[in-house]
């Protein structure tokens, strides 16, 4: 090889860019409570009857945040929930139906396919029980899109089996009580963080 053709093929070789570093994958929250998040849902698969949810306070709290849900229903009657969020749990800590003690656990970010737990909890002094656990996670449509999302399951001693599919970044994409659909998510608008 001639001294000429060698600084060529080394003069060619530092020239080749390098292969693009590839970026991060962000993993989306799994809780998206800033205040102005605003999901609209349709109820009892009737495009007519559609309730709007809104996150209309964060602060912080006992350690974490606790985020407070105005409701709107079809008939303009308000509701309200209050949550929880602290080491990566969620919880149910109130709405206009009372205040649970301890706060109800919904969902953690760290959830995974077959785990369970039991809810215990008194509502206005009312004993509750109610099992949980988490399916794998499906790829849903609804009339705002199509999400991935893991379903939680309620199974409570009256018989009721309440699930709740929830995708990261989004929150709740659709619920069924005893396999009928009863919430599915229309419309979603994330809060300034």
């Amino acid at each position: 090889m001639t001294r000429f053709t060698l600084a060529l093929l080394l003069f060619a070789t530092a020239s080749v860019p390098a292969a693009p570093v590839p970026k991060a994958i962000k993993k989306a929250d799994p809780f998206p409570y800033a205040v102005g998040t605003r999901w609209e849902y349709v109820r009892n698969e009737d495009e007519k009857v559609v309730w709007a949810e809104e996150v209309t306070e964060a602060k912080e709290a006992d350690g974490g945040q606790t985020v407070r849900i105005d409701i709107t229903t079809h008939t303009g009657a308000k509701r309200f929930e209050t949550y929880h969020l602290k080491g990566g749990e969620l919880r149910l800590t109130a709405s206009q139906n009372g205040t649970y003690e301890p706060g109800m656990l919904i969902r953690r970010a760290d959830m995974k396919d077959g785990d369970t737990w039991e809810n215990r909890y008194s509502l206005n002094g009312a004993e509750s029980v109610v099992d949980c656990s988490v399916g794998k996670a499906e790829e849903l449509t609804t009339p705002a899109g199509k999400f991935t999302a893991h379903p939680i399951t309620r199974k409570y001693a009256s018989g009721l089996e309440t699930t709740y599919w929830y995708g990261d970044g989004v929150g709740l994409v659709r619920q069924t009580t005893n396999g009928r659909k009863t919430q599915e998510l229309k419309a979603f608008t994330p809060g300034k963080k």
